[in-house]
């Protein structure tokens, strides 16, 4: 029983271990030097990995996103890229279209992105 017990600790700490670079290198740096207040959960990073979503084509994305002032959710980014969609190019489309003073949806940018233009 002492066994078991050990063996998933010993399982949680080594996966909270592996967590941890992939937390910091992703999140955190980015965030920092571009002074955005983003705050990703770890947990949430790891459910990523999980799902096995890279976590770069969501949190380039919505750094960029939160540098120009769109307010967008990384559930909704990581909705858009479970879907098939491209995260970067919705959130470039939506930047482009703020600077030329166009008014369209983060739910057009995907259905357009999704129909491939």
């Amino acid at each position: 029983m002492d066994d078991v017990i050990f063996i998933g600790l010993s399982l949680l700490v080594f996966a909270a271990v592996l967590s941890i670079p992939y937390y910091f290198s992703i999140a955190r740096p980015r965030n920092l030097a571009n002074g955005v207040g983003i705050n990703i959960d770890r947990g949430y990073l790891v459910g990523m990995m999980m799902r096995r979503i890279s976590a770069m084509h969501i949190v380039r994305p919505l750094v960029r996103a939160k540098e120009h002032g769109l307010d967008i959710d990384i559930m909704q980014l990581e909705a858009h890229y479970l879907a098939g969609g491209n995260a970067e190019y919705v959130v470039d489309a939506l930047i482009a279209a703020r600077s030329a003073g166009e008014k369209i949806s983060f739910e057009q940018a995907c259905a357009l992105n999704l129909a491939g233009k």
